[in-house]
């Protein structure tokens, strides 16, 4: 009889398992064939492996249970019940929690606040709101999620799609001492009709990191929290008119994301902030760059900044690629900045959505040619020194061969 392997390599060997959870279109798979409400981003190999004995099931588990998302219907007993009632040692294992309310909640089981509680090494909560509930329902839904909270360190909290602010609001204390990141998307159709009332602002010592997708919502236009170190803002916007930053950002921050289209309204500043970095995500149908140029005329604190990166991202049907005329355009822009102390990075990304038939050889003349663009009309960021430029195009040669990439650099 063969001697079992050592526990450390079989560690070791399940480790390669683990689906990664940046991947793009990584599977979401039944973890129980009785609980089809549980989903967890384990590979399929995974799950086999964890039916090898004790041992390999054991530290399967606790890969297979580290990120779960349970969707919840209408009285959210089909998803908790495994937990609080089969496995319970299993709770233990998740690091990372998603809630996907995915139809009419009507009520929350009596048990829930002793299930949620078992949660106690949670790391990241994800809320997504898909349908509307009952405000007695949301509001004990909260109530658990912050009593659980209350004893956790929770580090990341991204509510989706939520209407319902007054829930926020509730959690947020909860985990004010620990909370690192925060994510908060609305409806793109959410008009709010009432800005909240909070008899104080939450402060949020921990909090380095937010992000937020779509800001016409009460929290975002109103003083709801305090968060004096925070570092790296990322906001995305892509409505008409003009807009500003959330009043609670602090003028300290490091980071500032912008993700904007072509058609967003220009961002205007009733206050400043010093961010020492700045990217522009410009999402352009074909590659336009007058939004970018709006912007930057109008920045308070270009003064301030040490690195400006702008990406122009447009997504085509055939193989055509910016213009000279934006590579032109956008040097004349950043001329007038440039100094020692500025870096400046330029990102052009093109995705083709159809097949292209064209060669190795072909395609190679195709990246010196572009090359040699960049070059010319970038000459004088380039001289100067601090400047870097580069094209990026995905694209198919065919419906069964993988995306390929082209890139050139300066």
């Amino acid at each position: 009889m063969q001697p079992p392997l050592p526990l450390e390599l079989i560690i070791s060997i399940v480790s390669f398992l683990v689906e990664p959870r940046t991947r793009k279109g990584a599977e979401f798979n039944v973890i129980n064939r009785s609980t089809p409400n549980i989903r967890g981003q384990a590979s399929r190999d995974l799950l086999t492996c964890s039916l090898v004995c004790r041992t390999w099931k054991d530290v399967c588990q606790a890969l297979i249970f580290r990120w779960i998302r349970i969707f919840c219907y209408e009285d959210m007993v089909d998803g908790f019940s495994f937990f609080h009632f089969t496995v319970p040692r299993l709770c233990k294992h998740v690091l990372e929690f998603s809630l996907v309310f995915s139809g009419d909640i009507e009520s929350i089981p009596r048990w829930m606040d002793e299930c949620l509680g078992r949660f106690t090494n949670l790391r990241k909560l994800e809320l997504i709101y898909w349908s509307d509930m009952d405000a007695a329902v949301s509001l004990q839904l909260a109530q658990g999620i912050a009593s659980l909270l209350n004893t956790i360190n929770l580090k990341h909290l991204s509510l989706l799609f939520c209407d319902n602010f007054d829930d926020l609001l509730r959690i947020l204390p909860a985990c004010s001492a620990t909370l690192e990141r925060l994510t908060i998307q609305g409806h793109d159709g959410y008009t709010p009709t009432t800005v909240l009332a909070t008899p104080s602002a939450v402060r949020l010592e921990a909090l380095r990191s937010a992000e937020l997708y779509g800001l016409l919502n009460p929290f975002t236009q109103t003083n709801t929290i305090e968060c004096p170190n925070l570092e790296s803002v990322t906001i995305l916007h892509y409505r008409r008119g003009p807009w500003e930053l959330p009043p609670w950002i602090p003028a300290s921050i490091t980071k500032l994301i912008l993700q904007v289209s072509s058609t967003s309204g220009r961002l205007q500043f009733s206050r400043t902030v010093y961010p020492a970095s700045l990217k522009i995500e410009l999402n352009s149908l074909i590659g336009d760059v007058a939004w970018v140029t709006e912007c930057i005329n109008h920045l308070p604190f270009l003064n301030y900044l040490q690195q400006l990166e702008i990406k122009i991202s447009s997504a085509r049907n055939k193989f055509i690629l910016p213009p000279s005329a934006h590579y032109e355009a956008l040097c004349r822009l950043l001329q007038p900045l440039q100094r020692p102390t500025l870096l400046l990075h330029i990102i052009f990304s093109v995705d083709v959505r159809r097949c292209v038939d064209i060669g190795v050889g072909e395609l190679e003349d195709v990246r010196v040619g572009q090359e040699g663009r960049l070059e010319e009309a970038f000459a004088p960021l380039i001289k100067a020194g601090g400047f870097s430029a580069q094209l990026v195009v995905r694209y198919r040669g065919s419906e069964e061969t993988p995306p390929a990439v082209m890139q050139c650099s300066v």
